[in-house]
């Protein structure tokens, strides 16, 4: 199984336009769809969950796909482009899209080479898989295995992910450095290992977390972070390749 389950999507559409992580994550998700791809393109965000990234990216300009195991739950304007569909059997013809998102998706996946294979063979050549999971096993807590997660990531592992499944890797990098120490602490309270728990934030923490991860995401576009509670990794499918 994979993506969101439903029962956090109520919990999730409330928090995800304001909540700073979310901000974050969105921003550099952006930065990296728009250095690699045209908006003309076509995107297709696979366990697009409410809908809300792909909403995002469509009232950016670009032409957005979305689709979800659990279709029923996704909502925004972009569920009028959006499907139910399993990430490991897309029902999309091969070289139609010019990037693919999977973004929290293959963590739960006990055979995620699956999906990325599924990405590469109905990217365009030339077209870019955008990836993001969880960061490191010494993180794991009782909200992994609440949210169906089978792993967490290193840089290493996704990078090693994409060239197995035929990608050309591009960057593999760590994100939320800075949440390392806070989530480490806090991964074996009982208060942080439930949805609510752990996206709940005073409106003035979150105004200045926000500012803060702001600025530590621009130190991104020139390092990878060496740690970090998210991996991001972007690979291209060769040209010449169908």
């Amino acid at each position: 199984m994979h993506g969101y389950k439903p029962e956090f999507h109520d919990v999730l559409s409330e928090v995800e336009d304001w909540h700073f992580w979310f901000r974050t994550r969105r921003a550099r998700l952006l930065r990296e769809i728009r250095r690699r791809l045209h908006p003309a393109g076509r995107f297709l965000d696979v366990g697009c969950g409410t809908g809300y990234f792909a909403g995002y990216l469509a009232r950016k300009g670009f032409t957005t796909f979305g689709c979800d195991l659990f279709h029923e739950s996704s909502m925004c304007e972009a569920s009028l482009l959006a499907v139910g569909a399993d990430a490991m059997n897309l029902p999309f013809t091969g070289s139609s899209f010019n990037g693919v998102g999977l973004f929290d998706i293959i963590e739960h996946m006990d055979e995620p080479a699956v999906a990325l294979r599924e990405a590469h063979r109905i990217l365009k050549p030339g077209g870019f898989v955008f990836i993001t999971v969880p960061a490191s096993r010494a993180l794991w807590s009782a909200i992994d295995v609440i949210g169906g997660h089978r792993m967490r990531y290193s840089a290493v592992e996704l990078q090693e992910l994409l060239r197995n499944t035929g990608f050309v890797v591009h960057r593999v990098s760590y994100m939320f450095p800075s949440l390392l120490p806070f989530i480490y602490l806090a991964r074996n309270n009982p208060s942080y290992n439930t949805p609510d728990g752990r996206l709940s934030v005073g409106k003035f923490a979150n105004a200045v977390a926000s500012a803060f991860f702001f600025f530590e995401d621009v130190v991104l576009d020139f390092v990878n972070w060496p740690v970090g509670t998210t991996v991001l990794g972007v690979g291209q499918k060769p040209m010449g390749q169908d």
